[in-house]
């Protein structure tokens, strides 16, 4: 008799936290599994600043100052398979030639992430740039190497 009534509770309380243990289990399957897609911060980029990337252009690498309550922090990503035509399809204000700013702006970003500098963009090559500014000091900037078909970019919010 005291079997049967110590059996019920426990029953109970398996079932009662079951729910709580199941996403944590389909989550760890589908990790497992490979079914979660990988990180492309595309989304975020286009949200933030009101611009359209090709779905053409793949997240190679990326790098960020982790997860905020309020939504700011630091974003560094590299891009391949960029075209000099879907720079100009994208809407984006891209200007020709060499600007220390989005230099030291990227240099910067790289160092507070901890970029390997085989990650960072080489400003020897021939380039585009373009800086998109928000408020409060807010900051995307893009760099496009034709030479290598490869997107940088870096955002800050604060």
């Amino acid at each position: 008799m005291k079997n049967q009534n110590f059996s019920l509770p426990l029953f109970t309380v398996f079932l009662t936290a079951f729910p709580l243990w199941l996403p944590l289990f389909l989550w760890i399957g589908c990790q497992l599994t490979g079914r979660i897609p990988p990180h492309d911060s595309a989304g975020l980029y286009e949200k933030h600043w009101n611009i359209q990337f090709s779905a053409d252009w793949k997240e190679a690498y990326h790098a960020d100052s982790g997860p905020s309550f309020h939504g700011d922090g630091e974003r560094y990503s590299i891009y391949e398979n960029v075209s000099g035509s879907s720079i100009s399809d994208s809407g984006i204000p891209f200007i020709k030639g060499r600007n220390d700013t989005i230099k030291e702006a990227f240099q910067s970003m790289a160092d507070t992430l901890g970029v390997e500098e085989e990650k960072q963009p080489d400003f020897t090559e021939p380039c585009i740039w373009a800086r998109l500014s928000g408020e409060g000091g807010d900051y995307l900037v893009m760099l496009f190497v034709p030479e290598e078909n490869k997107l940088f970019v870096a955002e800050r919010l604060t």
